[in-house]
């Protein structure tokens, strides 16, 4: 339950500060609308992970596929985060486009018979690098990090 209500929290945070009030509001330091969003982030989120237990009951299964999702998904950004100390609205998208493209295509490897011969996770995260360089390319100059 620790574990639990805690990536239930942080999710909510992340959806909340960096998706909804960055993108689609576009408006912060407004408590109560913010805090009407992370009810219904948390809540939707908490369905979404019983109607996930409820499918995928074998636990080793659920915690396999989560990590084969999240680790494609958010590897790139850290290390990107981690060496990048500036950057730009271009750069920021690039990034969260990756993210979910990585997070797709993954979905799609795990449906083929390829995913015998290779990690899921591990054909994410190679598939994300090779988007953030191809994006890097096709931005260009919009992508200068200021």
């Amino acid at each position: 339950m620790s574990s639990a209500d805690s990536i239930l929290n942080s999710s909510t945070a992340i959806f909340v500060k960096d998706f909804y009030e960055e993108y689609i509001v576009k408006a912060k330091n407004n408590f109560k609308n913010s805090l009407k969003i992370s009810r219904i982030s948390s809540f939707t989120l908490g369905a979404s992970g019983i109607l996930l237990a409820l499918i995928l009951p074998n636990i080793i299964d659920l915690l396999l596929l989560t990590y084969s999702l999240w680790a494609p998904s958010i590897i790139l950004p850290v290390i990107v985060g981690i060496f990048t100390k500036r950057t730009s609205k271009s750069f920021n998208n690039l990034i969260f486009i990756v993210m979910i493209f990585s997070a797709i295509a993954t979905i799609i490897f795990m449906n083929t018979d390829y995913k015998y011969a290779m990690q899921p996770s591990v054909f994410g995260v190679v598939f994300s690098i090779i988007v953030f360089f191809i994006g890097k390319i096709v931005i260009g100059k919009k992508l200068i990090i200021e």
